[in-house]
């Protein structure tokens, strides 16, 4: 509104804003938005390389490590084996990596089923997707059931990230007391051998160390 005045009276003239004008002030905003979605999904495919490129560095250093015992085995004559022995450990290593990093790739899909049937005794009988039916131990089933049903449903459709604190006080509710750190650290990597044994995808388990844990069960709105 701008006012204007004389001697005799006061008159009101108003001005109204162009519908260009309020246009011109919303798409920056619009863009902005776009460019932080796209930063965001560019920060987690850093930490995903990331976190392969940790685990490259661990076989790296199992190969070095490797070497240096052959080298010091030359006092005694058995640097030729012992670097064989070395050097097919390096390759075994490098193979398996590759074989994880696929696994990780078909991992991030998800699944869309998973049965995970309580029993009364304790312990579970569990299915994931299409695979073959196998047991989990009580420790591995609770474990189970709080990385894929005791999260709400994320942006991206799977369980929300829980950091290990929250998983705990998941399964304090479940049990006479709450587990440790160290407890659930071994559970999860334990789940991932048996799920591996059991010829599902150990890596639908997801470890983050920034995020925490979770399981890719895709929900079924997703």
């Amino acid at each position: 509104m701008t006012i204007t005045g004389d001697s005799e009276g006061m008159t009101g003239s108003r001005t109204t804003a162009q519908p260009g004008a309020r246009d011109s002030v919303q798409q920056p905003a619009a863009r902005g938005a776009v460019a932080i979605d796209r930063l965001v999904r560019q920060f987690r495919r850093l930490m995903e390389h990331l976190c392969h490129a940790e685990e490259l560095a661990e076989a790296i250093a199992f190969e070095i490590a490797a070497l240096k015992r052959a080298v010091a085995a030359d006092a005694s004559g058995r640097l030729a084996a012992t670097a064989r022995e070395a050097l097919a450990q390096a390759s075994t290593m490098r193979r398996r990596q590759r074989g994880d990093d696929a696994l990780r790739l078909a991992a991030a899909e998800g699944i869309r089923t998973l049965d995970l049937r309580m029993r009364a005794g304790g312990g579970a009988v569990v299915r994931v997707g299409d695979g073959k039916w196998f047991t989990l131990t009580p420790v591995l089933a609770t474990i189970l059931w709080a990385l894929a049903y005791g999260a709400p449903p994320g942006a991206d459709g799977f369980p929300s990230w829980q950091k290990v604190d929250h998983v705990i006080g998941q399964i304090g509710k479940k049990q006479t007391r709450p587990p440790s750190r160290r407890a659930i650290t071994q559970a999860v990597f334990r789940l991932r051998r048996v799920m591996a044994v059991n010829g599902a995808n150990p890596y639908l388990v997801q470890v983050d160390r920034q995020h925490g844990l979770r399981f890719l069960l895709k929900n079924a709105g997703a």
